[in-house]
């Protein structure tokens, strides 16, 4: 008896796997037959490459919606961030994740997403992702090109510089701040330190401008000593931002306070060739300024091509700048310099931009 009620489960899932298998495919031949064959998009060299990827996405999504429509990625798509709740090979035969999307002001949702083989990507990532604006089950993993880093660094501040901190500027709820206590934390990075940069830990209580006041901590970087002189001590009074969805994420109000927007310096543009773009003032006209965005999981290869790299670094700042990253590395170098320690870095796993 027991036989039988099994070879019936068995016979009644292979019948439902493959009528939604033709489902998808007949989904799929139809958005394919309906695309321009000779149409060039944004970076994809033609719409046959970008027709791969939406057959993967639609399989993707099959898991989470069977059956729900989907279109492609445009190029033009949105750029997001999402933690990796888990990774399976199980419904298509290829890797994909279910990813927790994150933004500022709205509440977090689960998606499904293709992987290339050979991602190196676990639970937990945080990771940069395009979003199709029209129909928001639609993700892709955001090249590389685009965002200069996949991976967000583990236990990095949520507000990160390409999605999460230039979007609580424009959605965070306006709070008035004063500080309560205001902790310095060291520079991992000396040369920064000596330009006038500084760290803190502010505890800060949280006036919404409709609400009551609550505690919140922030962690952050000030670019000038007059900067630290105004916002750094206790009593200070700030203006703020907050998530409305995640009261506990606060960042400085830079704008409204009169610094203007902080995030303009990096920039990542949905053109074409899908590059980041960076602007700095801290090299010289005159050279190249190696920027260390995100050390892998080799940390302590990384380490070692550091101290190689700035040969009177001593561990400890080493440790800590490769940990603390992105960090600016090295300036003011030659360009085959600034390219041979990208190259070494690089093949330690870490992630690298020249500027």
């Amino acid at each position: 008896m027991f036989t039988i009620i099994v070879l019936v489960i068995v016979v009644l899932v292979v019948v439902v796997s493959t009528r939604r298998f033709r489902k998808r495919t007949a989904q799929i031949k139809t958005i394919l037959e309906s695309m321009d064959k000779d149409r060039p998009i944004g970076g994809i060299t033609s719409v046959l490459a970008l027709k791969e990827e939406v057959k993967a996405t639609l399989l993707a999504q099959a898991m989470a919606q069977a059956g729900s429509s989907s279109s492609e990625i445009p190029p033009q798509g949105a750029l997001g961030v999402g933690e990796i709740i888990s990774i399976s090979s199980l419904a298509t035969g290829s890797p994909e994740a279910i990813l927790e999307l994150d933004a500022i002001g709205a509440p977090k949702r689960r998606v499904v997403a293709p992987l290339p083989e050979g991602h190196g990507l676990t639970r937990g990532d945080r990771i940069y992702v395009l979003l199709d604006q029209s129909d928001p089950s639609v993700v892709a993993l955001a090249p590389a090109s685009m965002t200069g880093v996949q991976t967000l660094p583990v236990g990095a501040n949520r507000l990160d510089a390409l999605v999460l901190g230039p979007q609580i500027l424009e959605a965070g709820a306006k709070a008035k701040g004063v500080v309560k206590t205001a902790d310095s934390i060291p520079m991992a990075d000396a040369t920064l330190a000596a330009r006038g940069f500084s760290k803190w830990r502010l505890d800060l209580e949280v006036t919404p401008e409709s609400g009551w006041p609550y505690r919140a901590e922030l962690t952050i970087s000030l670019s000038t000593p007059e900067k630290a002189a105004r916002i750094a001590h206790a009593g200070a009074e700030v203006a703020l931002r907050y998530d409305p969805d995640d009261t506990k994420t606060v960042s400085i109000d830079s704008i409204a306070m009169g610094y203007g927007n902080p995030y303009e310096t990096l920039s990542s543009p949905m053109q074409s060739t899908r590059t980041v773009t960076i602007t700095t003032t801290m090299g010289s006209p005159g050279g190249q300024t190696v920027l260390l965005v995100n050390a892998g999981r080799n940390l302590i290869e990384v380490i070692k091509m550091v101290r190689s790299a700035r040969p009177g670094m001593s561990l400890l700042d080493a440790k800590n700048l490769v940990e603390s990253a992105p960090q600016k590395l090295l300036e003011n170098l030659a360009p085959e310099q600034a390219d041979s320690i990208k190259r070494q870095l690089e093949s330690a796993g870490a992630t690298v931009i020249v500027v």
